[in-house]
């Protein structure tokens, strides 16, 4: 196992950990307060399946990317629209408490960002955008709550630009720094 662990793409396999972790803590928190429950509402029973379904998505990743050692587009889009889908579905059924949801959707198009660059930050911020306008649309409290809603869509709108333009300035700053380095050692060579 250590073996394939090794081999595997090192930022999709964290990327894959990290969304099975947090899948696995949030099933844990609604199936606590389902079985805490003596007469627990079909709403509740409905979220531990649908996100006991995420979890095992999320453990079919893992174990794809361990088996796979290359590089896998398909995996990562798998991955995004899953993460997406996921927050989509929730926030359609929290009503209100779906505000604590809505900044999940930046979370995941920045580290799609950072671990895969700027294409997949595009991809996530497009799918959170369609799944955002889908529950503002369709949710009855989000319905009712168009300005904040309209707010929300526009952060995920700007926000996510503005980290990929971060990003953009900082790989070329780390580019010209390595640049600069090599041309200093150059220069040092020449002169011993």
């Amino acid at each position: 196992m250590k073996h394939r662990v090794t081999r595997a793409p090192r930022l999709e396999l964290e990327q894959a950990g990290l969304r099975l972790a947090v899948g696995v803590v949030v099933l844990a928190v609604l199936l606590l307060r389902l079985i805490s429950q003596s007469k627990p509402s079909a709403e509740l029973s409905q979220m531990v399946w649908f996100l006991a379904g995420f979890v095992a998505f999320a453990v079919a990743i893992t174990l794809w990317t361990l088996a796979g050692p290359q590089v896998s587009a398909t995996r990562r889009i798998l991955g995004i629209v899953a993460d997406n889908a996921t927050i989509t579905w929730f926030m359609l059924h929290m009503g209100e408490s779906g505000a604590l949801v809505v900044g999940i959707y930046m979370f995941v198009a920045f580290g799609n960002a950072f671990r895969f660059g700027p294409s997949y930050l595009r991809i996530s911020q497009g799918a959170a955008l369609v799944g955002f306008a889908f529950v503002l649309f369709v949710s009855d409290f989000w319905s009712n709550h168009v300005s904040i809603g309209v707010g929300l869509f526009v952060a995920l709108l700007i926000l996510p630009l503005y980290v990929g333009l971060l990003m953009q300035r900082l790989n070329q700053a780390r580019l010209d720094a390595e640049q600069a380095l090599r041309e200093c050692l150059k220069q040092k060579e020449r002169l011993s």
